[in-house]
């Protein structure tokens, strides 16, 4: 929540963003660090796109770092002292109608201080005080992870699609074998095999995602035809009221792709699934999305349809 004038409004988009900064001081000296801008926008509600930006000093490292309930306080920096530079704030800036101003300069704004506490993994609260503009706020922002999901896809990159048996052959596409043989791998042994096909590389993803603690699902999408019953698996993460379709097995939308609602990436999906792999000819009734959670590594093909099938069945058109 945040106060302009003695008004409550509620905030409905607040997050980190990052950028590279640089600092330079009048003794010489040169600061670089990736940093995180906080975004608040909504500000003011006669404004066509409101919004304010405050740049930081605080690298992303020392962010992600905070244990719960632990809080960095930031003041803006004075330019032209030989100071310390530690976490501290460079810039506000206020964006109205498409024209901006600047809350430091010239007179620094040296009255301005902001708190960000972990309150929870990837989420903050902000607190601060900003005379220039009048405006007290207090709410809670998500960690946008541009640089991990980035990072994560490029660790995906070394896996090929394909599957392993329990006899640790390789396949490179699934054949009359699969059915019987197939083994679900662990991210270890993902990671040794370089091989896998979304079943696989989603829990490789899971674990790529639980190390940086940032919360996923995970979707068992199946057309059940009495016959080879089609199937994908994928991830899904959210981030400032944003959802992520994280993407790496499916060759043809491989990347991350990003919605308004869970719906909407849901939908698409499905209807991308229902066009490139069931070529349009379907029973909606037999097409069936389950939520479902990390299962057992080494388990067979229909210990694995029977873990999926025991998550949520999700009815994606009355989300």
């Amino acid at each position: 929540m945040y106060k302009i004038d003695g008004e409550i409004i509620k905030n409905e988009k607040a997050y980190f963003d990052f950028a590279n900064v640089s600092l330079r001081f009048a003794n010489g000296e040169m600061v670089k660090k990736y940093s995180p801008i906080i975004w608040i926008e909504g500000i003011n509600k006669s404004s066509e796109e409101p919004r304010i930006m405050i740049e930081t000093s605080i690298s992303d490292k020392e962010l992600k770092s905070l244990k719960i309930n632990e809080e960095i306080e930031l003041k803006p920096i004075k330019y032209g002292e030989e100071n310390d530079v530690g976490e501290c704030i460079t810039d506000i800036i206020l964006f109205t109608n498409r024209t901006f101003e600047t809350g430091l300069w010239p007179d620094h704004g040296n009255n301005i201080e902001i708190t960000i506490k972990k309150v929870a993994d990837n989420t903050f609260n902000v607190k601060a005080n900003i005379e220039e503009f009048n405006l007290v706020f207090d709410v809670e922002i998500e960690l946008l992870l541009d640089m991990d999901k980035e990072k994560m896809m490029e660790l995906m990159s070394i896996i090929e699609y394909g599957w392993v048996d329990k006899d640790n052959n390789k396949y490179d596409a699934v054949n009359e074998l699969f059915s019987h043989k197939y083994i679900l791998q662990s991210p270890k042994q993902i990671q040794e095999s370089k091989i896998g096909v979304c079943w696989d590389q989603v829990e490789l993803e899971r674990y790529y995602f639980n190390n940086v603690q940032l919360p996923i699902k995970t979707y068992f999408l199946c057309h059940y035809d009495n016959d080879k019953c089609p199937t994908h698996t994928f991830l899904v993460y959210e981030v400032a009221k944003k959802f992520y379709w994280f993407e790496h097995s499916w060759e043809k939308y491989k990347g991350v792709h990003k919605y308004n609602t869970l719906k909407e990436l849901l939908v698409d999906v499905r209807s991308k699934f229902i066009e490139t792999e069931l070529n349009n000819n379907y029973e909606k009734m037999n097409l069936i999305l389950y939520e479902y959670i990390k299962p057992e590594c080494g388990i067979s093909v229909i210990e694995f349809y029977k873990h999926c099938e025991s998550g949520i069945n999700i009815d994606i058109d009355n989300l």
